[in-house]
């Protein structure tokens, strides 16, 4: 350890990097999994005068050469392959390396330029200042990158954090669903109060999310807006309503599969064809007392 400190080339061509946590330095692995199995594909380490988007680049060029053989098909060596990265590795030279081989991006991105929306910041640009005091809301923008659309979505969380996110799978003219929420229980409240009007609780429900005051006048014009322009449902506040049954009386929630699931194994006798699966299930989620006898 002393050794890799004291000299940067200690690592044999690999690049040192300072672990601020550890207060250690080494080498940084870069990796690529599969999201859906977690089965590792590719590890690179990182290279002295190399920067990040280089041993990315290295590193996809290496697990997808297959792709490249045929002359004159590179815009579609990487179709149908999505890149799901952590935010520190996205700049816009990687992002348009990937888009003009035919893959798409996604994933979380950092505070930049190039992003539309920030948080946080004092700085005066044309980029939209997101207030993290508020309610929760989505805000979507398209940023077209010559032939490319990336759709940057920003969410705030409700509790003072904001999350940045992009998808290159999209189009212009799509729209956002969403579902009308408090983030405090405690709203429904006065959501249920019997002595306001139906136009006072959507009034006071809007003024939650744009933290502005929304006289009755201009009501109409923003109901009309958020339910037609942008696309969203308005929902009740509060769980187990008759709206909550209705919007999931062909949906399966967690609890419900759980309960389920729990009922029907103590009658899955040994030599059932799908004894295998309850017992893989019950097992990974710390149920298996559940299951019927074991013998």
């Amino acid at each position: 350890t002393h050794d890799v400190r004291s000299d940067p080339h200690f690592l044999c061509g690999g690049q040192a990097h300072q672990h601020t946590m550890s207060n250690c330095r080494g080498l940084t692995i870069h990796s690529a999994i599969l999201a859906a199995s977690g089965f590792p594909v590719g590890f690179r380490t990182s290279r002295q005068g190399e920067s990040e988007h280089q041993c990315y680049e290295t590193l996809l060029r290496f697990m997808f050469a297959y792709c490249f053989t045929v002359s004159g098909a590179a815009h579609l060596g990487l179709d149908r392959i999505i890149f799901c990265s952590d935010r520190g590795y996205w700049t816009p030279a990687l992002i348009l390396l990937i888009l003009s081989f035919g893959g798409t991006v996604f994933g979380t991105i950092k505070r930049s330029y190039w992003v539309p929306f920030t948080y946080n910041q004092k700085r005066q640009d044309k980029r939209e200042q997101i207030e993290t005091k508020y309610g929760r809301s989505i805000f979507v923008a398209f940023s077209r990158w010559g032939e490319y659309m990336l759709k940057i979505m920003a969410w705030r969380g409700g509790t003072g954090n904001v999350s940045l996110a992009m998808n290159s799978d999209c189009s212009e003219d799509q729209l956002v669903t969403m579902e009308f929420k408090l983030k405090n229980s405690a709203d429904a409240k006065w959501y249920h109060d019997k002595d306001l009007t139906r136009d006072q609780r959507k009034l006071k429900a809007f003024q939650q999310i744009s933290g502005i005051d929304i006289s009755k006048e201009d009501l109409d014009k923003v109901d009309a807006h958020i339910q037609h322009s942008l696309n969203v449902v308005m929902l009740t506040c509060t769980d187990l309503d008759f709206m909550w049954f209705t919007l999931r009386m062909f949906a399966i929630t967690s609890s419900s599969s759980v309960a389920s699931i729990k009922r029907a194994a103590p009658h899955i006798p040994p030599t059932a064809p799908n004894r295998p699966a309850f017992v893989n299930v019950l097992g990974y989620s710390g149920l298996l007392s559940h299951l019927g006898s074991l013998n």
